[in-house]
């Protein structure tokens, strides 16, 4: 069974301890950092006082589906969290979207 590109997202915050939650929040709204990943940062305010839900349905609209995974990788990284992007990564690969599972069938 295929789990949501939003599932991914909130269970890899699940791990993240509060400290390591916060800088992940602080990146998000690096515009010198994520924009030389060519993306735009979030604005403090929509992260400020958010909890892993809402900065994970913050994420999916503010980057889209594809975005959203590519910038939480990015994010974890930078933060020292490479274990947790290396399995993020890993789940991408394993999970294909659902269109692209019902072609392969």
């Amino acid at each position: 069974m295929a789990v949501s590109d939003q599932d991914l997202i909130f269970s890899v915050l699940q791990e993240l301890d509060k400290d390591s939650f916060k800088m992940f929040k602080a990146v998000l709204r690096d515009e010198q950092f994520l924009g030389s990943h060519d993306f735009q940062p979030i604005p403090r305010v929509q992260l400020e006082d958010k909890d892993r839900i809402d900065v994970t349905d913050r994420l999916i609209s503010h980057y889209t589906r594809e975005g959203a995974l590519k910038v939480t990788s990015i994010v974890l990284k930078k933060i020292k969290q490479t274990e947790l992007a290396k399995r993020l990564t890993e789940c991408i690969w394993n999970n294909p979207p659902l269109n692209v599972q019902m072609n392969m069938r």
